[in-house]
């Protein structure tokens, strides 16, 4: 099918969507939790400033001609962000306000002057005093031409003015006394235009040339800019020179390191990990459009991307705009549909041919209770809903909507031709219609949810046509047991002239059964439609389907039972004393090897699942069939008040129900031994009320006889 994605295909388009998804949620916690972003305009805001941004940043590095008005528009940008940011921005604002010296993160090699925006060597990794040796110099010009700290280039010795401000600085962190650093008491400078040692002891400053320790800088920050001439003058507020600092680290990608540590996370999420987070978010959407261009539809259909091009705003202050949207969204749709048909033809002819059985009405049978046409008329409408859709139901619904668009026209064309169509034209504007963004997510959910079916029809074909076939089997097979299987009964019956009022007691019984089994089929279809249950050892066969197998036997050996054995089991004690109650036990105990034979069927189904809640769920679903001969037999002896079997047989017999299998659902071994405990004890209990029931026979007979003799 060309126009569906390759399995490799829809699975990099799902990956792309998680993708995004988890961006755009990181995006949105950075927004909310640093930055203080609370709407969706300044979210959006945001996104576009900083794409801006970083096309302008590429512009800068090729065109140099227009510096001058590109950074002029970065700080413009940085201060449109830092009034969307919020407190996040503030907090940063404040702390570069406070501070003079930074180390760098990603570069921790050199400390960072805010003022001069000088870089310098970082002397708690830079070999400062050249191993205890010192430097001598006149070599330590080349030294640091040659330097490179960082990846940065540029270095060179500091002039005499500049290594003196640096030293008398209150606060830079390499001061060990009044005016000595690191200990060191002679430092290599420019002197002129010689390389001097120079030596700063108190404000009684000396130089020689026997060379000293080494602070080389480089001004690579800030080469071709008025940087420091704008943070040393008086033009710019205090807050207006820390937003000139933080553009530079910004733009230079520097992470500065705050005195407070919790700065420091917050400018990294705010300025470097949210950039990189759209980044990506641009990168990801770019590859979702092209993989979305490549499909006309399919279940990852994302609409969204076909909004584009509609001006929301104006169509919904626009009845004009709002039908002219409609009947162009509505076009674009059923023109992807048709293709869609075409791409798809052979899996969508299979489908309607398949789903055609389920087109028709149920009508209620008169064989039939109501609660049993209940059932069956609920069930052909959950397969309806769930199996049978096509594309032909999608396509009346889209073109229903494109329709009333055309209506709307014609009506505004109809009004231009009256004398009142100022008036009419406002009755028209203040009708009520959906949004036009409500109206295309509803007809995308529309297509969405048909291809999801189609798709799954495709991907679970065997099952999908087996679930229908089941559902068509089982309806005709019922219907056949209401009528056939109950004339076969009573033929049968007549013919060795039991009483009607005998064999039609055991239509109900057969009827009570046949009704339990019959309302398991839909569970199993609504389990199956939700996927596939993973399995320890592959099957050529889905678990579901396996059930309805299963199922699908049980029900034939309880048919099988009514029709050959039953009337049997009523002719070897209809003549005995208590026959009627013998009779009962026995037919129960038969039914219940049927039972016995469908949980050991189960047992095999259930200790393949791979997950226990699929065993939970098969347990549960049988659960009231597995009790179906205790909760019957039961009921049978509290209706008939049988006091001829001992309370105590009949209390162990009721406890047999509260035995639960759950909890051996973990060991194959241990549910079988359980299992047949069970059987075991459900035979033991039978034999006991089947013996109490003789005793009390006998005595009653023996009573009857001692009254003759007397």
């Amino acid at each position: 099918m060309t126009a569906q994605l390759t399995t490799g295909k829809k699975a990099q388009f799902k990956t792309l969507l998680k993708q995004k998804e988890a961006l755009l949620q990181k995006i949105r916690n950075i927004e909310e939790n640093c930055e203080g972003i609370k709407n969706a305009n300044n979210v959006s805001t945001t996104q576009k400033l900083n794409a801006e941004k970083s096309q302008l940043l590429q512009k800068q590095q090729d065109y140099t001609a227009e510096l001058k008005v590109i950074s002029a528009r970065l700080n413009e940008i940085g201060n449109q962000l830092n009034a969307l940011s919020g407190t996040g921005s503030d907090k940063i604002l404040d702390a570069i306000g406070k501070q003079e010296f930074y180390f760098i993160k990603n570069k921790p090699n050199i400390l960072f002057e805010k003022t001069t925006g000088l870089l310098w060597a970082n002397l708690d990794t830079f070999n400062y005093n050249n191993n205890g040796e010192r430097y001598g110099c006149v070599a330590s010009r080349n030294y640091c031409k040659n330097l490179n700290l960082d990846g940065l280039l540029g270095w060179k010795l500091p002039t005499s003015e500049q290594l003196w401000n640096f030293v008398k600085s209150k606060n830079h962190p390499f001061r060990t006394s009044s005016t000595y650093l690191k200990d060191c008491e002679y430092w290599i400078c420019l002197k002129g235009s010689e390389a001097k040692a120079i030596d700063f002891y108190y404000s009684d400053i000396s130089f020689n040339s026997g060379g000293g320790a080494l602070l080389p800088l480089t001004t690579v920050l800030i080469d071709n800019s008025d940087y420091s001439s704008m943070m040393g003058g008086k033009a710019l507020t205090k807050k207006e020179k820390s937003q000139l600092a933080l553009n530079l680290f910004i733009d230079k990608g520097l992470i500065p390191v705050f005195n407070e540590e919790a700065i420091t996370e917050l400018f990294k999420q705010v300025y470097i990990e949210k950039p990189k987070l759209l980044q990506e978010l641009q990168d990801l959407e770019s590859n979702i459009s092209l993989l979305q261009n490549e499909v006309e539809l399919t279940t990852d259909f994302d609409y969204i991307p076909l909004l584009a091009k509609y001006d929301l705003e104006a169509i919904e202050h626009s009845v004009i705009k709002y039908y002219e949207a409609v009947q162009q969204w509505s076009g674009e749709l059923l023109e992807k549909l048709e293709n869609y048909e075409k791409q798809n033809e052979m899996v969508i002819s299979d489908f309607n041919a398949i789903s055609v059985k389920l087109a028709h009405k149920y009508v209620d049978n008169d064989k039939l209770t109501e609660e049993e046409n209940k059932l069956l008329k609920d069930r052909q409408a959950f397969f309806k809903k769930y199996v049978a859709v096509g594309v032909n139901g999608v396509k009346a619904k889209i073109l229903s909507v494109k329709h009333q668009a055309e209506d709307l026209e014609r009506r505004i064309d109809e009004i231009d031709e009256s004398d009142n169509s100022i008036s009419e034209l406002g009755k028209l504007e203040k009708e009520k219609r959906v949004s036009f963004a409500f109206l295309a997510e509803n007809t995308a959910k529309i297509i969405k949810n048909a291809l999801w079916k189609m798709d799954y029809f495709h991907n679970h074909h065997a099952f999908m046509k087996s679930a229908i076939d089941a559902w068509d089997d089982w309806t005709t097979d019922y219907l056949h047991f209401k009528t056939t299987g109950f004339s076969q009964l009573r033929n049968s019956c007549e013919e060795d002239n039991i009483d009607e009022e005998i064999w039609q007691a055991w239509c109900n019984d057969w009827q009570k059964v046949r009704f339990q089994i019959e309302k398991k089929l839909q569970p199993l279809v609504e389990r199956g439609l939700e996927g596939d249950i993973p399995v320890v050892e592959d099957t050529p066969v889905p678990v579901v389907s396996q059930l309805i197998s299963i199922l699908a036997t049980y029900k034939e050996d309880i048919d099988k039972f009514y029709l050959e054995d039953k009337k049997g089991v009523y002719q070897q004690f209809v003549f005995l004393p208590g026959g009627d109650l013998q009779d009962k036990f026995e037919s129960e105990i038969r039914l219940y090897r049927c039972t016995t034979k469908l949980q050991t069927a189960l047992q095999n189904v259930i200790f393949n699942c791979k997950e226990t809640e699929d065993r939970i769920f098969i347990l549960n679903w049988a659960s009231d069939l597995l009790d179906i001969q205790i909760n019957g037999l039961l009921e049978f002896i509290a209706d008939r008040r049988l006091n001829k079997i001992s309370e105590k047989v009949l209390k162990e017999f009721a406890e047999l129900r509260l035995k639960n299998l759950d909890a051996y659902l973990n060991d194959a071994k241990a549910y079988g031994l359980e299992k047949e405990r069970r059987e075991k004890q459900y035979n033991s209990l039978m034999f006991k009320m089947r013996t109490d029931l003789t005793k009390k026979e006998k005595i009653v007979k023996a009573a009857k006889k001692a009254e003759e003799t007397e």
